[in-house]
Parts: C-alpha cells; sequence; structure tokens
C-alpha cells in the first residue's frame, strides 16, 4: 500500500507539474490533427483553414519563441489552403435547381413552324392557268389529278442539316431525360467528380441546342447558365498541410 501511495503521488506530481504551455501545445496537436483529418477525408479546404487558424491562435497565447518554426510552417499551410479556389458548392447546387424547374419553359415551336413550312403542299395552279387548260373534261380531270398529286409529293432539300421535330409524347420524356441529367450534375458536383459533372452539363446543352427553339429567353438564359457552370472547378488539388503537424 505504501509502494502504491508513493506512486500515486509522484504521477498527481507530474500531473500538477505540466505548465500552461503543455495544455496549450496538447490543444494546437489535436486541432492540427483535426484539420488534417477535414482536408482529407471530407476535402473541406474552408474548414481545415479555420481549424488550422485556431491552432495558431493557441500557439500565439503561449508566447513560446521556441514555437516560431512551428508558426512559421503553419503561416505556410493556411496560406496554401486559401489559394484553394473557394468553392459555393451550395450555389452551384440551387442553381441546377433552378434550371431543371426551367426545363418546363423549353418549347418547340419554332421548329414546329419550320417542319409545317418545308412539308407544306405545293400549291395548285391558280385560277387563270386552270381556265387555260380546262378545255375539255379530260383535260380538266387531267388537271385535277396532277394537283392532288402535286399535294402527296414533297420535295425537300437534302444538303440541309434536318430539323428534329419530336412527338409531344417524346418532347415530354427528353425534358425527363434532360431533368436526370441535371440531376446527374448535382451527384457529380457533391461526390467532387469533375468529368462528371462535365459531361452531364455538356450533354444537356447539346439537347437543348438540337431539340429546342433558340430565339426564347428561357432557352438562352439555360444555355447561358449552363455555360458558366462549367467553368466551374468542383475538384481543385488540395496541399498537404501536414508539416506542421509533424514540427
Amino acid at each position: 500500500h505504501r509502494r502504491q501511495i508513493e506512486h500515486n503521488a509522484r504521477q498527481l506530481s507530474e500531473v500538477g507539474g505540466k505548465g500552461r504551455t503543455d495544455w496549450l501545445l496538447a490543444e494546437t496537436e489535436y486541432l492540427m490533427r483535426l484539420a488534417n483529418q477535414r482536408l482529407n477525408m471530407e476535402k473541406d479546404a474552408v474548414g481545415a483553414e479555420a481549424i488550422l487558424q485556431a491552432a495558431d491562435g493557441v500557439l500565439a497565447e503561449s508566447d513560446d519563441p521556441g514555437l516560431y518554426l512551428i508558426r512559421q510552417q503553419l503561416s505556410k499551410d493556411i496560406l496554401a489552403l486559401q489559394r484553394v479556389s473557394g468553392i459555393d458548392r451550395e450555389g452551384i447546387y440551387l442553381q441546377l435547381e433552378a434550371l431543371i424547374d426551367l426545363l418546363d419553359k423549353l418549347d418547340q415551336s419554332h421548329y414546329q413552324t419550320v417542319h409545317n413550312e418545308s412539308f407544306s403542299p405545293t400549291p395548285a395552279l391558280n385560277d387563270a392557268g386552270n381556265a387555260a387548260i380546262e378545255e375539255s373534261g379530260f383535260n380538266h380531270f387531267l388537271t385535277q389529278a396532277l394537283n392532288e398529286l402535286k399535294k402527296l409529293v414533297v420535295i425537300r432539300r437534302l444538303d440541309e442539316a434536318v430539323e428534329p421535330l419530336l412527338a409531344p409524347d417524346q418532347v415530354y420524356y427528353l425534358k425527363q431525360n434532360l431533368r436526370l441529367m441535371l440531376e446527374q450534375a448535382e451527384l457529380a458536383l457533391l461526390d467532387r467528380n469533375q468529368p462528371m459533372y462535365i459531361r452531364s452539363l455538356t450533354k444537356a446543352e447539346e439537347w437543348i441546342k438540337t431539340y429546342f427553339s433558340q430565339n426564347k429567353e428561357d432557352t438562352t438564359l439555360i444555355l447561358s447558365t449552363l455555360g458558366n457552370l462549367k467553368s466551374h472547378q468542383i475538384n481543385p488539388e488540395l496541399p498537404d498541410v501536414s508539416q506542421s503537424l509533424q514540427l
């Protein structure tokens, strides 16, 4: 019992002998480890920077000149995190949600007009022409037959791009596919998958340019927003901030 009491007394004296600097260093080490975990596991550069700023504040309280090298490296790690472009993921996600709501504004009225014009029947002969050739009942019958035949025959230029036209039910499914493509971009944003994010937005942009009218304000707004969203770097390269922790 005497030996146990002496051992406990030594342990208590060691605990009591720890200075305030020791506790501050322990807190700083904990914060640095937390910052590295936040950066490496969650890819959260903003959160890691805030934690390292707190760790630097704790070291500043110690007022120990021996910690100069650690604070110097810590400042470099903080600056490295600040160089990483801040990404407003929430803002990008909300923009994608707004685009999904705008999909119902897309229409094919322009292409339907072009389609109807390109398939309009060839006009029949005018009355003067009919009067000129109505010399007999046979000629009159022949003229009517030719006019009906002209209504059935349509001449289209094949050296120009064919304007696509979808049936109403196909337009509905196309809009649903566009919705799925934008939702896929949202998932890629949350997963920091840059290639999938770009592919999804590019595919949605191509479909809108191909199948919907371009002279509508809503279409122009959607395309400009997609182009802006494609310029975002959602998975920037993150720096190594473990040097200060090793020191």
